[in-house]
């Protein structure tokens, strides 16, 4: 079986850490591709802290359309998460 191909939406505390268990290997059917954060504070922390074989996007819509993820962690603020889990099973994600 391939891994399933995998997008993190937002690095914050919750993000952050599910991307470290991620590529500690602690969920072995996952491959971490794909990081999406507006703030670019948090895209370089992820590019100093984490993979080099990661793909970094501004936008959800950029990371959504990619055509690098087969699903994705939504870990935005609570209210925002309705908003981006109906766009990813729109785009069968």
């Amino acid at each position: 079986m391939e891994k399933i191909r995998l997008g993190i939406l937002g690095v914050g505390n919750q993000g952050s850490l599910y991307a470290k268990y991620i590529l500690a290997g602690d969920c072995p059917d996952f491959t971490l591709t794909a990081i999406c954060d507006r703030n670019p504070k948090r895209i370089d922390w992820c590019k100093e802290n984490l993979n080099d074989g990661l793909s970094y996007f501004e936008t959800a819509e950029q990371m959504f359309d990619s055509g690098l993820i087969d699903a994705c962690i939504v870990a935005v603020p609570h209210y925002d998460h309705p908003k981006y889990a109906m766009e990813c099973m729109k785009k069968g994600i």
